[in-house]
């Protein structure tokens, strides 16, 4: 039994070593570079870190966080609302990091469908320092919207999952996946009105998740177009007994 370990020991020694051979050879033949300006070092440099699109905080919405909202925001307003049939937001705040616009633009991208997952920390990073410290004091879970099942099968990885964890990881909060894998269309392509018809009852919570989901959420996305998939998700967790859904973006189409 102690030479089965033993050996187990050094097969997994080995392997780890050959791990970092394998990547110090990769970077040595396929340099890391730069995802928005392609200087090699990191995956996002220095001066493009400092440059992206930064959301201003102090003349965004307090509510739903949309850029320019600080006084009458053009999103969450009863107007708008009403035109959706809706007299308010179903989550009760929300933050973005960046604009989606430019660099913000082309980070999103290099990470969804140019399969960059090294961005996956960088993105994370950024997300976390826009949680409001009032909503850490409620341990709120995190949540990821979902991926698709053909946007799954397509990239092969659940982008927002990887960044779920390593929010999870900075912040010390718990993190749970109460939703089904939606079947719903591409939203990239639907006008305000498509997009909240196609999320209406698109995601569900599992049967095990039902009537037990943490009392504090924060809902975590890659980009706010509308929000019709934010209002969604936040929706069936306040039905199965969430009493705080918070929002988190990393980027807001302005």
């Amino acid at each position: 039994m102690a030479k089965r370990s033993l050996l187990t020991d050094l097969a997994k020694t080995a392997e780890s070593y050959l791990s970092v051979e394998q990547e110090l050879i990769a970077e040595l033949f396929w340099p890391t570079r730069c995802v928005i300006c392609d200087t090699p070092g990191k995956i996002l440099c220095d001066t493009c870190r400092r440059s992206l699109p930064y959301l201003d905080r102090w003349s965004a919405c307090e509510i739903c966080g949309a850029p320019w909202g600080g006084t009458v925001c053009t999103e969450c307003n009863t107007f708008t609302l009403h035109r959706m049939g809706r007299t308010s937001v179903p989550f009760d705040e929300c933050r973005n990091a960046v604009l989606y616009k430019e660099s913000g633009k082309k980070l999103v991208r290099a990470y969804k469908d140019q399969g960059q997952q090294q961005l996956a920390e960088t993105i994370s990073e950024l997300m976390v320092n826009c949680i409001e410290p009032r909503w850490l004091r409620e341990n709120p879970a995190i949540v990821a919207i979902p991926t698709s099942r053909k946007s799954l099968a397509k990239r092969g990885f659940d982008h927002m999952q990887l960044v779920a964890e390593r929010v999870s990881r900075q912040t010390g909060l718990p993190r749970f996946e109460p939703f089904l894998a939606p079947e719903s269309k591409d939203q990239r392509k639907l006008d305000r009105a498509g997009r909240f018809d196609n999320m209406r009852k698109v995601l569900r919570v599992r049967e095990e998740w039902k009537d037990s989901v943490y009392p504090s959420v924060l809902l975590i996305d890659d980009v706010l177009t509308t929000g019709a998939t934010l209002f969604a998700a936040a929706e069936a967790l306040k039905e199965q007994g969430a009493q705080q859904v918070y929002g988190l973006t990393f980027a807001r189409v302005p």
